[in-house]
């Protein structure tokens, strides 16, 4: 067990000038609020302050960054540790290493900041919570300490574990859709898992045997007809409306139309852009521009007479940027009211737009790629081609090609 004798100080300026050194402030599971000191007994946000350890009679400085921190707290306590254990007994060959939590804080750590060599860019705040998480999760139900302890029995448990606790009822008439969306998830943490072993030079896919990698069947994306989108704008209130029109005729994704902000908006043009926020970025990172029908600019124009002073276009009831299960309430709500059944969701939009765009038979679809933000064409093919099966247009070649057999 390593030594406590590594303290972590953060040195801040007074109001009158000088330097001196206080205590950081904590939050849960021991992370650092960042940039916070104690002073006086109550915590401080001091944006110019610089993080230090201090052992013995050294001062290491290390900047700003919370988890560079704690990644080398940790790895100077072992040295400490290591140095004074001068006859330490033979370690088993699996004990050696870094720990799970040491490698995913030096993980952590990398995936904060930019790459200088390849300029790739810093994971979001949210993404590199998301990996602490899992990998953190995994730790705590495998039970081993160190990396190369682990092994694919502790895998094959821990999704075992996560179906298990998901409680599926096997006589639930939506069973089939939950199990579905529970292998995604698992699927998502397998992803994450591999990825973090693969950084330590551990293969985790080697470990094991192909049926026990978990797999999930994809869902075939479906869309809304123009009969049940005019039944919801019947049965929409105002700003309902809006809300939805805007999801169909853009195709954006539920996050980019509660990031949207006026200035992303122009009314002129009638072009809408996806652009990063504080605190949030588009999925790939990358921006696009969506051209806007007439009729939506007009309803916009409007909006931005009646609210002068929003930052943003669709804004919840305090006027920050609306949650997922908020707008998805509102769009059951009124689908509810209008009688449409089937699945009913957001991302149905997305679906809708690209099927309205395939139909019109005069946009590509690399076009039609570049405006749902898809990674490549390829993505966008496969998506039409599986949802194009249930359509008018199918059923009508399929009568056609089977008539004389009937």
């Amino acid at each position: 067990m390593a030594i406590r004798t590594v303290a972590i100080k953060i040195r801040i300026k007074t109001p009158n000038g000088k330097r001196v050194y206080a205590n950081p402030v904590y939050e849960a599971k021991g992370r650092l609020k960042a940039l916070y000191a104690r002073v006086g007994g109550k915590p401080e946000l001091h944006p110019e302050g610089v993080y230090c350890l201090r052992y013995g009679a050294k001062w290491e400085f290390l900047g700003q960054a919370t988890d560079v921190v704690l990644a080398t707290k940790l790895r100077r306590e072992q040295e400490l540790e290591d140095a004074s254990n001068t006859s330490a007994p033979v370690t088993p060959i699996t004990q050696v290493g870094p720990t799970i939590l040491e490698a995913l804080d030096n993980y952590i750590s990398k995936k904060a900041i930019m790459d200088p060599t390849t300029g790739k860019e810093a994971l979001a705040p949210k993404t590199l919570s998301h990996i602490r998480g899992v990998v953190e999760w995994f730790q705590r139900t495998c039970g081993k300490t160190y990396m190369r302890e682990v092994t694919g029995e502790d895998f094959v448990g821990y999704f075992a574990m996560m179906r298990t606790l998901a409680k599926l009822d096997p006589k639930a008439p939506d069973h089939t859709e939950k199990l579905r969306k529970r292998n995604v998830t698992v699927k998502g943490h397998y992803a994450t898992l591999r990825s973090f072993f693969k950084k330590h030079k551990i293969n985790i896919t080697d470990m094991l045997e192909e049926e026990q990698i978990p797999r999930c069947r994809g869902r075939i994306p479906e869309a809304y007809t123009e009969d049940e989108l005019l039944k919801m704008w019947k049965a929409a209130r105002p700003e309902e409306k809006i809300r939805l029109q805007f999801f169909c005729a853009t195709g954006f994704r539920k996050q980019e139309v509660a990031y949207l902000t006026w200035d992303d908006v122009d009314l002129k043009t009638g072009v809408a852009r996806v652009t990063p926020k504080q605190g949030w970025k588009p999925k790939n990172k990358t921006s696009r521009e969506v051209s806007l029908p007439d009729w939506l600019v007009d309803l916009l124009r409007e909006r931005r007479a009646a609210r002068p002073n929003d930052t943003w276009v669709f804004p919840s009831a305090t006027g920050m940027p609306a949650r997922k299960s908020q707008m998805l309430y509102m769009l059951q709500a009124v689908a509810k009211r209008a009688g449409v059944r089937g699945r009913v969701d957001l991302h149905k939009f997305r679906s809708t737009y690209a099927s309205l765009l395939n139909k019109n038979g005069k946009v590509t679809v690399e076009e039609i790629s570049g405006r749902l933000g898809h990674a490549d064409a390829v993505t966008t093919r496969s998506y039409l081609e599986r949802m194009n099966q249930n359509t008018d247009r199918a059923r009508q070649q399929t009568n056609e090609t089977f008539a004389n057999l009937a």
